[in-house]
């Protein structure tokens, strides 16, 4: 089975044994092989900024393996509990086999994930390994292949680390870390801690780590700028003095240094800010030394990570935007809930960024949902908390000076939950644990007049990564130890208000509602990212939105419009897909918001998603009446469509957006007095009835001309309905039919297919027709420009319209 000696949270690694990757030979199946210092997939670095062993290999099946062997003199690897596997590669592999050969023809196996275009530090549990004092080879297998990955025609597979190890747990979690630190008669291993008992002179020495490899605390200063320490003071000393050491700057001195109070009554967490201590961009740290100011004490670590405190939003247009006061705005959809507040901390939350808040937050919110509501007041604190279900009638109140912090910790979910980007047991496209498997951190399912709220943040979990904003070179590297989970997850609710929060850090979409009405998102702040994939805010299958005053920054689509009528990955996961239903997104606004999804290449600030090819009735995936103005927009494109449906439709396989008619209809687009940063392009997509001063237009082609797709498109005045026996549109006298298109220059001509009595007009040019039977009627107009023209039939009897279409 995959994945079952796999190690996940990254851990220190110490006592390496590296094996030497310019050995290697090829087994099987590779055209060529050899040490690289450029390589060909994401990110274009190597791991660690050293040499990568390269193999080429002609296309091949998913079932044949490409295996490359390293074989050295006999390694006494007594001891080590991991070995460490980094590679990367432009292949459809998915999965990496392991097998170590011993001395005496002894073999052990493993098979991990491997997710190709992005460098993964694999860490394997061979703490069971019985030959470990006798390995004479290894052997690197890729091999399988995910139904949706097409084979490329040449395959670049990249190693970029083998070595054996110790790993070292700076949680003092996994097992007896004691032996690491100096002086060892100052140190025991207690109940998830070190405990540091001392006399006087005697300091703490960590373990060093010199090039480790991208471990927990070797990150750059430049990003990881504070050392957290979660404490209990025992007894005695409490002020302490907490040294670094550099790789640039290995010696510790007091100018590295800064001052630490341990005076809390239980656990709490302490942040030392070294960043300042760097001479250089990419200065990481390799040394820590804590040193007691008095004669004697005693204190117990939790804890002891890198973290980042300082946020990143790289251009000043960003800045400016967020530090400008918001516009005042009204909430469409207001709603009232009980103001009694239900504080947090009174229901045994202890705000320490180290204790698990999960089921102390929880209560809050089920004792405020079991008196009809109130508010859930998080203030003081960091709370960190793996999955909250909000009820109706509950404001959840982040303060200003609180932050909702989700859980790095598997153990403290409320279900098994799955680390890594990217869940393998799903066979389709983009299968993101958070959304077929993990739980949104924030979840409201079912629920009315909720609202979350406050000056506070909500920050996710960033194990270890090195990434600023769009996620490379390094979101790879610690991917696999994160648990990806959305930080807020919306699904099926009405009445929802999201104000004045920020939410960084996050490794998946930022906020997603999925068939929710009346829902109003103001002054929000998203930025900082983690991860691909973060795209900003999520309009699926919901209408009645209001964006406003928003700030995102990150490697995807800002605000995506998505009827989403049956993506399978809403089949069993959080959010419930309901075909048959009307998944529709109608009536939103976007307005006063900065957009800019520039960070990742391909994003789009807009993003119209029409992926809802496969309703029976289109009438029920329509995207319709969407506004945007005032709003600063950039990306890969400032407004832009993903007009292919990547689950259904004609080829599933290709995902390139260049079908014509693989859409659902999309029809009421205005989009005006915004700042364009980038292009516009609605590539394939034809929109109806589109209004916009950045070039985009409506189709110069009637839509749905044949009402295939009912009423899609058409706006019928005064009624109207259409006839799915004899698939044409029943008018009454006074009642009309009409569709926005655009005119093209010159002379124009289009044939209606009627039956009764009425007028035919383009624009302005009407031609009236009288015809007992089905018959044709035509108009013939010149335009000198681009302009929306109605294009449509007046009844003036009972009247059938079967068809409409441009002829020239």
């Amino acid at each position: 089975m995959a994945n079952e000696k796999r190690i996940y949270k990254n851990y220190y690694m110490t006592n390496r044994t590296y094996i030497p990757l310019c050995g290697a030979r090829i087994v099987r199946n590779a055209v060529r092989i050899g040490m690289t210092d450029k390589i060909r997939c994401h990110p274009k670095t190597t791991f660690d900024g050293d040499a990568a062993l390269e193999l080429v290999v002609a296309a091949l099946s998913p079932q044949e393996e490409r295996t490359v062997s390293f074989d050295f003199p006999a390694v006494d690897a007594s001891g080590a509990d991991v070995f460490a596997v980094a590679v990367n590669g432009r292949t459809p592999c998915k999965f990496v086999r392991i097998v170590l050969h011993g001395g005496a023809g002894e073999q052990e196996a493993y098979t991990v994930n491997f997710p190709p275009e992005r460098w993964s530090k694999l860490l394997i549990d061979v703490s069971d390994c019985a030959f470990l004092s006798r390995i004479t080879r290894a052997d690197v297998t890729f091999y399988g292949k995910a139904d949706e990955t097409e084979i490329p025609d040449e395959e670049y597979l990249y190693i970029g680390e083998l070595a054996f190890g110790h790993t070292l747990d700076f949680r003092f979690e996994r097992k007896d870390g004691t032996a690491f630190f100096a002086p060892q008669s100052c140190v025991s291993q207690g109940n998830k801690c070190l405990r540091y008992a001392f006399c006087a002179g005697e300091t703490l020495a960590f373990p060093a780590f010199p090039k480790a490899r991208y471990s927990v605390l070797n990150g750059v200063l430049r990003i990881k700028d504070t050392v957290k320490l979660s404490v209990r003071h025992v007894r005695g000393c409490k002020n302490y003095r907490l040294y670094i050491a550099t790789d640039v700057q290995p010696e510790f001195c007091r100018a590295r240094s800064a001052e630490v109070c341990f005076d809390g009554d239980g656990i709490e967490s302490y942040r030392v800010r070294i960043d300042g201590f760097a001479v250089s961009d990419d200065e990481r740290l390799c040394g820590l030394r804590l040193e007691p100011q008095e004669s004697s004490g005693e204190i117990e670590l939790y804890d002891v990570s890198l973290t980042q405190e300082k946020d990143f939003l790289l251009r000043d247009d960003a800045r400016a935007f967020m530090e400008r006061p918001s516009q005042r705005m009204r909430n469409p959809y207001a709603f009232m809930v009980p103001k009694k507040v239900y504080n947090v901390k009174a229901f045994g939350a202890e705000g320490n960024e180290y204790d698990n808040d999960t089921a102390a937050v929880q209560a809050a919110v089920d004792a405020a949902s079991a008196n009809g509501g109130g508010v859930v007041l998080l203030e003081n604190g960091r709370f960190v908390c793996s999955h909250i279900v909000l009820r109706s009638n509950v404001e959840f109140r982040i303060a200003e000076n609180a932050m909702l912090v989700q859980s790095e910790r598997q153990e403290d979910y409320p279900y098994a939950a799955a680390y890594e980007h990217d869940n393998v047991g799903y066979n389709i496209k983009w299968a993101h644990n958070f959304l077929v498997h993990n739980k949104p951190l924030l979840y409201l399912n079912k629920a009315e007049n909720v609202r979350i709220c406050g000056r506070g943040k909500i920050r996710m979990a960033d194990t270890g990564c090195e990434a600023v904003v769009m996620g490379y070179p390094n979101f790879g590297i610690h991917c696999n130890a994160t648990i990806h989970v959305l930080p807020i997850g919306i699904n099926k609710c009405r009445r929802i208000e999201i104000r004045d929060i920020t939410v960084n850090r996050a490794s998946s979409y930022h906020i997603m509602f999925h068939k929710c009405a009346e829902v109003f998102v103001n002054g929000v702040r998203l930025f900082d990212v983690r991860c691909l994939s973060a795209d900003g805010i999520g309009l699926g299958a919901t209408r009645n939105a209001l964006i406003a005053n928003v700030l995102y920054v990150s490697n995807d689509d800002g605000v995506t419009l998505n009827p989403g009528y049956d993506d399978p990955r809403g089949r069993d996961g959080w959010w419930q897909v309901t075909p048959g239903a009307d998944n529709s997104v109608t009536n939103v606004e976007v307005r006063n918001c900065y957009l800019n999804s520039h960070y990742g290449g391909g994003g789009k600030a807009i993003a119209i998603i029409p992926w809802g090819k496969s309703a029976p009735n289109q009438e029920y995936s329509l995207i319709h009446n969407v506004y945007v103005y005032d709003c600063i927009l950039d990306g890969g494109h400032s407004v832009g469509t993903w007009c292919d449906d990547p689950f259904h439709g004609h080829d599933e396989s290709v995902f390139d957006n260049t079908e014509t008619n693989n859409y659902s209809p999309v029809d009421g687009i205005t989009i005006l007095n915004n700042t364009y940063l980038s292009v516009c392009d609605l590539q394939t997509l034809a929109v109806t009835n589109m209004v916009s001063d950045c070039g985009l237009r409506s189709a110069t082609h009637v839509v749905n001309g044949d009402f295939a797709d009912g009423l899609c498109n058409w706006q019928a005045t005064g009624g109207g309905a259409f006839d799915g026996v004899e698939k044409c549109v029943r008018l009454s006298a006074g009642q009309s039919l009409r569709q926005i298109i655009c005119s093209t220059r010159g002379e124009s001509e289009f044939a209606f297919e009627v039956r009764g009595s009425g007028e035919v007009f383009i624009g302005r040019k009407r031609v009236p027709f009288c015809l007992p039977e089905r018959g044709e009627a035509r108009v013939r107009v010149r335009h000198n420009g681009e302009k929306n023209i109605g294009v449509g039939v007046r009844a003036q009897t009972d009247v059938n319209v079967f068809a409409v279409r441009k002829i020239r």
